[in-house]
C-alpha cells in the first residue's frame, strides 16, 4: 500500500443511520465492509460501501431469526464477504462467508435482448435467400 501523503482523497462514508462507522477492507474494485451503526438501536451492523452507498448486510443477506452481523472483516475481487456475526438470544459469536449471487443488471438484459434480435434477424434473411 502506498503512502498517504496527504494529497490523496479522503472520502466519508457515512453510516446507516447512526452515529458511527469503520472500515475494515477495500477490494480492487473499491468496494468497502467495515461496520456502521443504526439511528434505531445504535447497533453495530456489517457494512458494505459500493462508493457512499451504505448497504446493510443484514438486509441484503440475512442471517435469520435471532442473528445479526455486526461487521464485516473482508472483501474479495468477486464479492464474497466474510463477516463476524451474533446470536441476540444467546450471545454466541459466529464468523460467516457472503457469497453474493450474481443477478444480471438491466442493461445486460438489454443487451441480450439486442443479441436475439440480431440472431433471429440473421437467420430469417438466411431462409428467405434460401427459399
Amino acid at each position: 500500500m502506498g503512502d498517504f501523503d496527504g494529497s490523496d482523497t479522503v472520502l466519508d462514508l457515512g453510516t446507516l443511520g447512526g452515529t458511527g462507522s469503520g472500515a475494515n477492507d477495500i477490494n480492487n474494485l473499491g468496494q468497502v465492509v467495515g461496520w456502521a451503526t443504526r439511528l434505531e438501536g445504535g447497533l453495530s451492523h456489517a457494512t458494505l460501501w459500493n462508493g457512499t452507498v451504505a448497504i446493510d448486510l443484514n438486509v441484503a443477506f440475512g442471517q435469520g431469526p435471532n442473528w445479526i452481523l455486526t461487521t464485516a472483516t473482508g472483501i474479495n475481487d468477486d464479492g464474497w464477504i466474510s463477516a463476524d456475526g451474533q446470536n441476540t438470544v444467546t450471545g454466541e459469536l459466529r464468523a460467516f462467508l457472503l457469497m453474493p449471487t450474481l443477478v444480471p443488471e438491466p442493461e445486460s438484459y438489454a443487451m441480450m435482448l439486442v443479441g436475439v434480435g440480431i440472431i433471429g434477424s440473421v437467420v430469417r434473411r438466411r431462409k428467405a435467400g434460401s427459399a
